[in-house]
Formats: structure tokens, C-alpha cells, sequence
């Protein structure tokens, strides 16, 4: 397989099940207001997608400056595939791979996988060790707590649309507020999916 064909089957495995058809359009979720995103950082990414037997892998990086956070995705040469930037909770995206290699689903969806891993979180932080639940914009969010760090998230749609769960667990020592830790796991149970991030450097700006 070409190795931009191969990139753009990763893309897509970031927000729905690596195929050439489209993945279902309703993914729903809300974003996290970037105003809401503390600080500024600079993440440099290896992300490694599982579908089934498809296994795919791209670099990215993840910035967070000012009033807004960007996604930039590298092709395997070290260029750049794509743009993708939000403001506030607006969204814009441009595509530097040919036209024929655009991303099969909207753009939105890769942030929201993004805001599940990293930004969306329970008030009070940080909480006692154990479990802790609550609802936010239709979802029942459950976040396990040990040392003061999240080691797990879950997210369940309250209406069951889709049926399944989200589940994010974050390596040792877990995950604080600007401070990723080296491998984070999300598997998607809405569309069948396993996301492995490994943030490769981390650091403030």
C-alpha cells in the first residue's frame, strides 16, 4: 500500500473505522471551548490506529496557544496532511493531501476523540482516589482517580445512541492537567476502534 493512502486510512481510524465508505455522520459530543483549555503546550504525537487486522500509524502534533488549540498531521515523509484548528468551539480544517485522499468524515470528529482523551473532564479537579461520575451534554462521564491523577475514562450516551462505551486509559502515572502521560489508550466502542497515543515530547509554551 502507498504510503498517503496508508496516512489517510489512519486519519479516518482517528474519528470512525478505517474504510473507504464514510463513518455514520451523527458521532455526537460536544467540544470543549478552548477558553476552558488551560495554558499553553506543545505535544509532538505518535498515533497508532487498530481496526480489526488493519494497523496504521502517523505522527502529529497538538498545540494549545492562545485562543487556539491545532492539529497538525504529518505524512510518513514528515510533511504536512493536514491542518485542523478550533476557536472557541468553531472548527476549520484544510486538507494538504490530493483531492482524491480527503478525509472521508468531518473533521470535527477527529476533535472530539481528541477533547475525550485530554479535555473533557469532572469538576473539582483533582479528586479523591476511586470513582467518580457525572453528565455532561447527554453523556455519563466516569473517571477513576488514583494519587491524583485520572487512570481511566469512560463515557456512556445516556440515550444509548449509540449503545457502548468510550473508554480512555492513561499510562503510568496517569494523566494531570498539562501533563500527558507517555502512552494513552482509547477504544471506541460506538464504532469499534482502538486509538494507542504516545506522546513522544511534551512541553509548555
Amino acid at each position: 500500500m502507498r504510503a498517503a493512502p496508508l496516512l489517510a486510512l489512519a486519519l479516518a481510524a482517528c474519528a470512525a473505522a478505517p474504510s473507504p465508505e464514510p463513518p455514520p455522520a451523527d458521532y455526537p459530543g460536544e467540544l470543549v471551548p478552548t477558553a476552558e483549555i488551560p495554558g499553553a503546550f506543545l505535544w509532538r504525537q505518535q498515533v497508532r490506529a487498530e481496526h480489526g487486522a488493519r494497523v496504521v500509524s502517523f505522527e502529529a502534533a497538538l498545540q494549545k496557544k492562545g485562543d487556539a488549540l491545532t492539529v497538525l498531521g504529518l505524512t510518513p515523509y514528515g510533511t504536512r496532511a493536514f491542518v485542523l484548528e478550533q476557536r472557541g468551539t468553531e472548527v476549520a480544517f484544510t486538507n494538504h493531501l490530493p483531492p482524491d485522499q480527503a478525509l472521508p468524515f468531518p473533521p470535527r470528529h477527529m476533535l472530539l476523540d481528541i477533547h475525550r482523551a485530554w479535555f473533557v473532564a469532572l469538576p473539582g479537579a483533582p479528586l479523591p482516589d476511586g470513582e467518580h461520575a457525572g453528565e455532561r451534554h447527554g453523556e455519563q462521564v466516569t473517571e477513576v482517580w488514583r494519587g491524583g491523577r485520572v487512570i481511566e475514562r469512560r463515557y456512556r450516551r445516556l440515550d444509548d445512541r449509540p449503545a457502548g462505551l468510550i473508554v480512555v486509559r492513561y499510562g503510568e502515572p496517569g494523566m494531570a492537567a498539562l501533563e500527558p502521560p507517555g502512552e494513552v489508550v482509547l477504544d471506541n466502542g460506538w464504532f469499534g476502534y482502538r486509538l494507542v497515543v504516545r506522546t513522544l515530547e511534551a512541553r509548555r509554551l
